[in-house]
């Protein structure tokens, strides 16, 4: 089983289940240039553990390379598995 991200609702921060950290995802394209997912990250005032598709129509996978993505504005697309 992959380590999951449990975050309470409402949280300042999240945490791995069974203490694991999960591998990098370094991103394509974006602004961020490669830089890697910060997990999580606020979006619209929402956390997010993982990659998300939220406010895009395409249907493309992003993720926040900062922990503010309502601040700093920088992402990346994730790579597809």
């Amino acid at each position: 089983m992959e380590p999951q991200m449990i975050c309470a609702p409402g949280a300042m921060k999240c945490s791995w289940l069974r203490g694991a950290m999960p591998p990098d995802i370094f991103t394509l394209l974006g602004n961020a240039n490669g830089a890697p997912c910060v997990f999580p990250f606020k979006f619209n005032s929402e956390w997010y553990s993982e990659c998300t598709d939220a406010g895009r129509t395409d249907g493309w996978l992003w993720c926040g390379t900062t922990t503010d993505f309502d601040a700093d504005q920088l992402y990346g697309f994730c790579p597809l598995k």
